[in-house]
């Protein structure tokens, strides 16, 4: 019998805590109305979209929607994994990967080191803007630039016929195919990844 008052606090303590934190929330519900933008963009653009995971185990259809469509487990999945396509597919996906880190993720840093060599702020600013652009380009204009850039009648291959080569068909070519994607890489997002390692160059004493 003398246990009972032990065990009746305990289950109030969850209680305690729960009207503690209500009340401490009422005190700052300003903060926390502030959060309330921050939990939609996360909500709608980040967890709301996982439900697309679905269509990997059904046989989608877009008129059906997710609750009306076949459910068929791994057939995809094994079939994708199977197939003769997979073991390229795999060392495709690997070597671009091991590019972008040797290549793409080094550029920013240097680029950082150099812009932070600039003394005069005008200039450093202008190529800073300059280059921070291509980032807010989306993949589909670069990807129409470099087919414009690109093709057998394209300015670059002018250039080489010019001096008298002979045009190469960098669309078509497998070895150019991963160097045009790493290119591409650089040019769009180095520019924006310089802002944090300028942020950080920012505190190193210039002496």
């Amino acid at each position: 019998m003398s246990n009972l008052p032990v065990k009746t606090e305990k289950k109030k303590e969850p209680l305690k805590n729960f009207v503690k934190t209500l009340k401490t929330m009422r005190k700052s519900y300003w903060l926390y109305l502030m959060c309330i933008p921050g939990l939609l963009y996360f909500i709608l653009f980040r967890y709301l979209p996982m439900w697309g995971i679905l269509i990997g185990f059904q046989d989608y259809n877009i008129w059906a929607g997710f609750s009306a469509s076949p459910w068929v487990g791994l057939k995809h999945f094994t079939r994708f994994f199977t197939s003769s396509n997979f073991a390229p597919l795999m060392i495709n996906t690997l070597l671009l990967s091991f590019y972008s880190i040797v290549f793409a993720f080094p550029a920013p840093i240097i680029l950082a080191l150099f812009l932070n060599e600039l003394r005069s702020k005008v200039f450093k600013r202008s190529i800073q803007t300059m280059i921070y652009v291509p980032h807010f380009i989306s993949w589909v204009i670069v990807a129409s630039i470099s087919f414009m850039l690109l093709n057998t009648t394209g300015p670059i291959n002018g250039l080489i016929t010019s001096s008298g080569g002979s045009a190469f068909a960098f669309l078509t070519e497998v070895s150019s195919f991963r160097p045009i994607i790493i290119i591409q890489t650089i040019w769009k997002e180095s520019g924006w990844g310089t802002i944090v390692f300028l942020a950080a160059l920012s505190n190193v004493d210039v002496e």
